[in-house]
């Protein structure tokens, strides 16, 4: 098989092309990343910490500006508005989250609800069986944050 030149040339292109480097090249190996907390912005840094405080039973770590509840799985963060508008650019504005629900896994979620009761002024959801193996029950927290606590059911035989 005879090819022409202009095919000949064209294929040694991109056979260049395709060496060259930053071309279809394969990422070279990196360290995964590490979830290191989930922050949520308010105007009301103690007030909802010591909310979480009571929901979780960890205190929180920190100053009226920034605290941290350090659980056993992950760090929830609880950052002030004016913070963010200094360091962070104003990307996050206090009580407008309607996209991130924050969820705590726990041995007995009706047991929470009736400890939650006098806490919780805004229940989405009772507890309820769901289809994927989970009782949960969702409320929101003084600032609109939503959050999931839940129980894993005991797998059926």
């Amino acid at each position: 098989m005879q090819y022409s030149r202009s095919t000949l040339i064209a294929g040694t292109l991109a056979v260049l092309a395709c060496s060259s480097p930053g071309w279809a090249q394969v990422a070279p190996p990196h360290t995964p990343m590490t979830l290191a907390s989930t922050r949520i912005t308010t105007k009301d840094v103690l007030g909802l910490g010591a909310f979480y405080q009571k929901v979780t039973g960890i205190a929180p770590v920190g100053d009226k500006s920034y605290v941290e509840i350090r659980t056993p799985g992950s760090v929830l963060a609880i950052g002030d508005e004016e913070s963010v508008k200094k360091t962070n650019a104003g990307a996050a504005v206090a009580a407008q989250n309607h996209t991130m629900i924050l969820e705590f896994e726990v041995s007995d979620v009706d047991a929470e609800r009736a400890r939650l009761a006098p806490l919780v002024s805004h229940w989405v959801l009772e507890p309820t069986n769901q289809p994927w193996g989970n009782r949960s029950m969702l409320f929101r927290d003084p600032d609109g944050n939503l959050i999931n606590v839940y129980t894993k059911l005991p797998q059926a035989k």
